[in-house]
């Protein structure tokens, strides 16, 4: 099923927790931060209404777009017992606790980024799966919600499926 394909309530419809959350993305492509620095309203809204105050706001969108479309479908918070859902190597530390690591993402699972001090540097999410790269939509990158392609190497990916 291509994400592009159908809206939010669609999705929602479907009863698709990974969907959904990818729809909801999907909708926010384009929002950006305010000039100044992970501030403005797309920040509060993934940062739980505060600016970032120099917090980076990449693993806040994802986990943001995966908790709302839970609430739409009145399930469970996806991300019981992670500590801080606004790193991406807390994200990584809690699906390897929660043996939610795979080397096969799909749709709207969550990709994160190896690299930086603590393991990992960035989060986003899977919109496309490809055999050496993937599709993606994500927050923070050049201060807004983007979608493209990048290369799979370097990337570990959480399995968010219903």
């Amino acid at each position: 099923m291509n994400p592009n394909d159908f809206c939010v309530l669609t999705a929602a419809a479907a009863k698709s927790l990974s969907m959904t959350a990818l729809a909801i993305a999907l909708d926010a492509k384009g929002a950006s931060e305010r000039p100044g620095g992970n501030q403005g309203a797309i920040v509060r809204a993934v940062m739980g209404g505060v600016d970032g105050k120099g917090q980076e706001w990449c693993a806040g969108f994802a986990t943001m777009c995966h908790i709302r479309a839970a609430q739409m479908l009145g399930r469970c918070n996806p991300f019981a017992g992670l500590d801080n859902r606004f790193s991406s190597s807390a994200i990584y530390r809690w699906a390897q606790k929660n043996d939610k690591l795979t080397d096969k993402p799909s749709n709207g699972d969550l990709f994160l980024v190896q690299g930086g001090k603590t393991g990992h540097k960035h989060t986003g999410m899977v919109a496309g799966v490809f055999p050496k790269t993937i599709k993606t939509i994500e927050g923070n990158i050049s201060d807004k919600v983007v979608q493209r392609e990048i290369d799979r190497a370097n990337l570990d990916f959480v399995k968010m499926g219903d």
